[in-house]
């Protein structure tokens, strides 16, 4: 398991996903991710604005083996134009 952290600072973000190259293939994919981020191949990227309503949103990366196995990336994303909480 591995947490991540991004900020937005208004620009595109985009970056390639890693792992230690024994084994084999894999696949990854998005789970619980907002409109404004997408997976590539092997490169996600998080759009320069955020349509999220408070500083904080939450997703997912997960890889699969060929036998099933998975493992996840847990991203949380600071969008620090947002309100800490949602308007009531």
């Amino acid at each position: 398991m591995l947490h991540c952290g991004l900020l937005r600072g208004g620009s595109l973000d985009s970056r390639p996903l890693r792992r230690y190259p024994l084994g084999t293939a894999v696949t990854y994919s998005l789970l619980n991710a907002p409109a404004w981020v997408s997976l590539q191949d092997t490169v996600l990227s998080v759009g320069p604005t955020s349509t999220q309503s408070t500083r904080s949103s939450f997703f997912q990366v997960v890889m699969t083996d060929a036998a099933a196995r998975r493992d996840t990336a847990f991203y949380h994303v600071v969008d620090t134009s947002k309100p800490l909480d949602a308007l009531a």
